[in-house]
């Protein structure tokens, strides 16, 4: 009684914080098994009734890591699992982006240069989906209209009936389509990060917020250093992307204007075709990466998929080193703690050095940056490239240290 709701919050994170570090602390025996089964209990209630949401993700994922499920039983992990899957949703379904017809609309935004749009015009009416292709419905300046019908409908009774897809030229607005009912993809270039950067800050200053489940699907190099702000500033959203590279090979390409040099070949087609075919078929994340995973050489990239999904596995092994949920500098992959209040720090007018906040409160997502992108150039720098003690490893330490 008598204190705000964020001292509330901060005192349920100091609690669960507590119970967690003495029961993954304590040695494992038959004299601790019962106190680390009662603190487990009292965890579990904590994180079902949290209604915090961020704060609810940290404190499921604080109880599905590694270490912590060695120290409890069976059914124990089995209620974590189910725990996890509550708050990190393992299927999208796809009805609230059904139009009136039953089709599934998308938005797809192409890079300039390389070709890259009119080799995508070309390639996406090539590869089957449902018994059918993609053919052209529409076209202007800038943008094509494509239509899929699946010969036998998709989902619950038949309501997903195939796909209407606007093909554009990308304008700094991947995210323009966030919060309307359409699911979202690009593929071009990332411009080291700063192609999704300038798309998050366009959406944010235009006020585009996901109040419904959204999906977007980045095809780009190094997409997974954006995620956590997407996350953060979109809303709703399920964000998928890549971890290194995507791979595409120029070919020789010809179409009503004459031939021409353009993107024979890439990763882009297989996987989000695979995307299509899982979502329509309401399948799981799991389903989905095994999909992708089937068409992709694991000798090109650090990471098996590439693609990184929300399934527990990405989550454990990519996603949480890319992420910092709390703001304060620490990856979640290792943060314990949940910190309400972190601040953006402020220049300082003197000459002298002098704190202008208490660090202990300082938001981290610059230092998370800085580390992020370190993290990327180990990938295309000579030296450290396939060198598995310096490629894609600056994201294991907390950011500020």
């Amino acid at each position: 009684r008598g204190r705000s709701s964020a001292q509330r919050r901060q005192m349920r994170s100091n609690a669960f914080t507590v119970l967690y570090a003495v029961a993954r602390s304590v040695p494992k025996s038959r004299a601790t098994a019962s106190m680390v089964s009662t603190a487990h209990r009292a965890m579990m209630a904590a994180a079902q009734a949290e209604t915090h949401p961020r704060l609810g993700k940290h404190m499921a994922r604080l109880l599905v890591d590694r270490n912590y499920q060695r120290r409890v039983s069976s059914p124990e992990r089995a209620e974590t699992k189910a725990l996890f899957e509550a708050r990190f949703p393992q299927r999208f379904d796809v009805t609230p982006l059904l139009d009136a017809d039953g089709y599934v609309r998308w938005d797809h935004s192409i890079q300039k240069g390389e070709e890259m749009y009119r080799s995508f015009l070309l390639n996406v009416c090539n590869t089957p989906i449902g018994g059918n292709r993609f053919a052209v419905v529409g076209q202007g300046e800038g943008w094509t209209d494509f239509e899929v019908t699946f010969r036998k409908p998709r989902g619950e009774n038949g309501n997903v009936k195939g796909i209407r897809l606007r093909a554009r030229d990308y304008h700094a607005d991947m995210f323009d389509k966030v919060g309307q009912p359409v699911g979202i993809s690009y593929n071009g270039h990332s411009g080291m990060g700063k192609k999704q950067e300038k798309s998050l800050a366009n959406a944010v200053e235009n006020g585009r917020f996901a109040e419904d489940p959204q999906f977007i699907f980045l095809d780009m190099c190094a997409g997974q250093d954006g995620l956590d702000d997407a996350l953060e500033q979109l809303g709703n959203v399920e964000l998928i992307t890549t971890l290194d590279s995507s791979r595409y090979w120029p070919g020789k390409m010809s179409d009503a204007n004459g031939t021409f040099t353009g993107i024979g070949d890439s990763e882009l087609q297989p996987a989000i075709f695979s995307v299509w075919e899982g979502l329509t078929r309401g399948e799981d994340y799991g389903q989905i990466r095994r999909r992708v995973k089937a068409d992709m050489d694991p000798k090109l990239h650090v990471y098996e998929t590439n693609y990184i999904f929300g399934t527990l596995k990405d989550y454990r092994d990519v996603r949480w080193a890319h992420m910092d949920g709390d703001d304060d500098g620490v990856s979640d992959a290792l943060d314990i703690h949940y910190r309400f209040g972190s601040t953006t720090p402020t220049r300082s007018p003197s000459l002298k050095l002098r704190p202008q906040s208490d660090s202990a409160n300082l938001n981290g997502d610059t230092v998370r940056d800085a580390a992020l992108d370190l993290n990327v150039c180990t990938h295309y720098n000579g030296f450290t490239e396939k060198n598995p003690f310096a490629e894609h490893v600056f994201t294991s330490g907390g950011f500020f240290d």
